[in-house]
């Protein structure tokens, strides 16, 4: 079995005794009423939930275990990411996760403090936060790393508060594409607010007449 899979295979026996808790008690009013529950081992995330016919939501779940040597990742450092809040994660978990869809999670437990903590991101999150990325040479090849800042990510004390905010998002997902019929697309300001990303103005203020030139010149 893969090193990563095996060290975070309590992580997932807990997240899926939780998940089985729930089609059990059928916490509908609270909880995703998963009517339907499949567990990955290696070429997809670790958790499918069909919530309805229409979305699936995807789980990716790490642990971190031990503390790292930040002096063998200086990256860390010139972001200004202080040991406590860093976490690395191979490139190809970020991609499996894009490939499965919009409704995609990456959560983290953080085994390294206690009471332990919970940190989820939100496939939204790795496509407009700051990315640093690392090839650490694994053998005779190498191999992606994504350095990542935990508290880009939604902090949670428990399993129950992870799965509250990945139904928040996933109810969110819609209005925030623009696609819901309340909200005009093209009308939002960048998404997130990250630590250390510094979003600045550009451009020209736009007005009506400058909407109106433009589409006329379509």
């Amino acid at each position: 079995m893969d090193s990563d899979k095996q060290e975070n295979s309590s992580f997932e026996k807990e997240i899926d005794k939780f998940l089985s808790r729930k089609v059990a008690e059928e916490e509908i009013l609270s909880f995703i009423p998963y009517h339907n529950l499949k567990k990955y081992k290696f070429n997809r995330p670790d958790f499918k939930i069909l919530k309805d016919e229409n979305i699936i939501i995807w789980i990716d779940a790490k642990e971190k275990k031990k503390r790292y040597n930040i002096d063998n990742w200086p990256d860390f450092k010139k972001m200004n990411i202080p040991e406590h809040f860093a976490f690395i994660e191979d490139e190809s978990t970020i991609l499996r996760l894009a490939c499965c869809g919009c409704y995609c999670f990456f959560v983290v437990k953080d085994n390294t403090t206690f009471p332990y903590l919970y940190y989820t991101y939100f496939l939204t999150d790795f496509l407009c936060m700051p990315k640093t990325r690392n090839n650490r040479t694994v053998e005779n090849t190498l191999k992606g790393k994504w350095l990542l800042d935990l508290r880009w990510a939604n902090k949670s004390n428990s399993i129950e508060e992870v799965m509250d905010f990945v139904i928040l998002k996933q109810q969110q997902l819609p209005k925030l594409c623009g696609v819901s019929s309340e909200n005009k697309i093209g009308s939002y300001k960048c998404y997130g607010q990250y630590v250390g990303d510094s979003i600045l103005a550009g451009g020209i203020p736009r007005t009506q007449e400058h909407k109106t030139t433009d589409m006329g010149n379509k």
